[in-house]
């Protein structure tokens, strides 16, 4: 059975192959029966890795989206067969990616509407896929956009309601492709809350659940505990991104 020194032991290899720094928290029901940290938050000011880091969660905010849009569902705020469009006017008409058998793609009118199920369940074609209009298109509009969101800094509808007119990949509700499925339906809640939806997280998910160092944007002494974005090397050392706000 593993101990509290063979868990140290293992947070420091961790570290000792090159990794800035590791955490772990083992709990049991209520009850804390593990907490390690080891190595740096920020790699260029050697400050230490502590209880008080706060790190960005990046794609898992999905799970926290997915729970809201399940909240405003069972509030009775859409049904699953509700077109996306009802809530989205832009998605009302949509345009399909399709290969011809010599290879070239061509673009034409989506047959199958976009539905609620289908974006919870990730079954919508936008997705960045060689030379497809698909791909071209969703990089045209974010350069419309400005680039990268974290720099831009437009907001998620803005982006959403933008790739309405990007073609899909396929036809709704035909394939599973990890991509922008959670976030057309974190429009919808949205739309149907009234709420931004970092405020919709805050009103009905931190707040109740206590979830003080939980948040979508920076609040007042955050930016001093968040542990720093960095990349590998071919080498496999890590550098300091230095892309993300």
């Amino acid at each position: 059975m593993s101990t509290a020194k063979d868990l140290d032991r293992l947070l420091l290899k961790f570290v000792d192959r090159g990794l800035p720094g590791a955490a772990l928290s083992v709990m049991q029901g209520d009850k804390l029966l593990y907490e390690g940290y080891v190595g740096h938050r920020d790699i260029a000011r050697l400050r230490p890795l502590t209880p008080d880091t706060l790190f960005r969660i990046h794609s898992i905010t999905k799970a926290f989206s997915a729970f809201c849009g399940m909240m405003e569902y069972e509030r009775g705020a859409f049904l699953m067969d509700d077109p996306v469009s009802e809530y989205i006017p832009e998605y009302k008409h949509m345009l399909l990616s399709v290969r011809q058998p010599d290879g070239s793609w061509t673009v034409e009118e989506a047959k199958e509407p976009m539905l609620m199920k289908h974006v919870f369940n990730m079954n919508v074609g936008f997705y960045d896929f060689g030379d497809s209009p698909t791909a071209k298109g969703l990089k045209e509009v974010h350069d419309k956009l400005g680039g990268s969101k974290f720099q831009a800094g437009y907001s998620l509808a803005e982006e959403i309601k933008a790739l309405a007119e990007v073609p899909m990949l396929f036809e709704s509700g035909s394939q599973w492709q990890y991509g922008y499925g959670i976030d057309i339906m974190a429009v919808v809640v949205e739309v149907v809350s009234g709420m931004s939806l970092g405020e919709y997280m805050e009103k009905n998910l931190f707040e109740p659940l206590g979830m003080k160092d939980t948040g979508f944007r920076f609040r007042p002494g955050w930016r001093e505990r968040v542990a720093e974005c960095v990349k590998r090397l071919p080498d496999g050392s890590y550098v300091p991104c230095g892309d993300l706000l």
